[in-house]
């Protein structure tokens, strides 16, 4: 993302004020939200937004298996490889995070 700043800033605004408004008209609280977009990146296996919304997750409250039970949704749509690699993600973010 820091590369697209960089080069085209008046765009990545644009995309921001976009993911703004969607979210902002969403009917979901901002855990479900977050919870969602965890499935959504492991499947295109964004993983550095996988990571910065594993975060947002916790933030709002979201326990350590909310979050893996929203990358093994994904696993019949991508495998065991991409779901093990956000499941090694999720650990090394949510232990930092999560006393459990």
């Amino acid at each position: 993302m820091k590369e697209m700043i960089k080069f085209s800033p008046e765009i990545t605004k644009i995309f921001f004020e976009l993911t703004k408004e969607i979210t902002t008209e969403s009917p979901f609280s901002n855990k479900q939200k977050e919870l969602i977009l965890i499935g959504i990146f492991t499947s295109n296996q964004g993983f550095n937004g996988l990571k910065h919304h594993i975060k947002k997750a916790i933030e709002q409250g979201a326990s350590q298996e909310e979050v893996l039970y929203s990358i093994l949704l994904a696993l019949p749509v991508v495998g065991i490889t991409v779901t093990n690699k956000a499941f090694k993600i999720a650990y090394s973010i949510t232990k930092d995070f999560i006393n459990e």
